[in-house]
């Protein structure tokens, strides 16, 4: 295989996408003191492989609205790499994920079958991603959820209320935020029929539904602090924070200019889940 048609398969995986969900798996270990280095590197494995299985499994069902978009971004979309390609490619993480699933637990294969699952129902036949609301909470779900269910899957205990409540407010943040990347989209999601949110409500309501989620997310992490530690300065955190985030997204340039859209929209992702890992890390239970 050609050195050129390697780095195209590797630009597929999309690992970039995983830093954050990485940073929140590994707060979970960090939080209950887990000290092997085998395990941070397994759960990274893990992470690449899973997330890189359902990126790529969504680029081969998208292959023409990709082209349609001229997502350069894509290796498929562009010719750089085949389907046969990415077929082989698939086959062989799907192997890897459930070896290291294996050495993992009982617990953690359980997590990657309900990866690969959300995987099927956002690109397969059933077609979760050209459904709107459905698309978002998929979505919400794998970036806003998984992530940490990893590390409790990892260290195989039981999430705390605590947990539940910032999984909550992770889930609603990461299906508010999901929706920037459809801006790019917009003209092939509307001539193939893809009915996102931006297709369905337009730039204006998609952009309000963005901010309103994302705020609510942060009112609460507040909520949840405050009620379990009644320590009032993380209230006050929480809503520094909130404020920085409405700041970011209530651009009008989010809607217009694709510069200011991945520039905000990555700080904001990025404030949130390092804010949400450092509460976990904190173990402010």
């Amino acid at each position: 295989m050609q050195q050129s048609t390697v780095h195209s398969l590797a630009r597929s995986l999309r690992l970039s996408s995983t830093f954050l969900p990485w940073i929140v798996c590994c707060s979970v270990l960090f939080a209950y003191h887990v000290s092997s280095s085998y395990l941070y590197v397994l759960a990274s494995l893990l992470l690449a492989i899973s997330y890189g299985f359902v990126t790529i499994h969504n680029d081969l069902s998208d292959r023409e609205i990709d082209i349609k978009n001229q997502r350069r971004d894509i290796p498929l979309a562009n010719n750089q790499v085949s389907r046969k390609n990415l077929q082989d490619l698939l086959a062989g993480l799907l192997v890897m994920g459930y070896i290291i699933g294996v050495f993992l637990g009982a617990t953690t294969l359980l997590w990657l079958s309900m990866y690969f699952f959300l995987g099927w129902l956002y690109s397969g036949p059933l077609n979760f991603k050209s459904r709107g609301r459905l698309a978002v909470s998929i979505l919400g779900i794998c970036y806003g959820v998984m992530p940490w269910l990893l590390g409790y899957s990892i260290i195989n205990q039981a999430p705390s209320l605590w947990s539940y409540e910032i999984m909550v407010a992770s889930f609603i943040f990461a299906a508010g935020i999901i929706s920037l990347k459809d801006f790019k989209d917009i003209k092939g999601d509307t001539l193939f029929g893809k009915r996102t949110l931006l297709v369905t409500y337009g730039p204006k309501v998609t952009h309000r539904i963005i901010i309103i989620l994302t705020s609510v997310s942060y009112l609460l992490i507040a909520l949840a602090t405050y009620t379990t530690t009644q320590i009032i300065i993380f209230v006050y955190i929480t809503i520094a924070m909130l404020f920085l985030n409405f700041i970011l997204l209530s651009s009008d340039g989010i809607k217009s200019e694709s510069r200011i859209r991945k520039r905000n929209g990555s700080i904001s992702r990025t404030v949130f889940f390092l804010y949400a890992a450092t509460l976990s890390i904190m173990n402010v239970v």
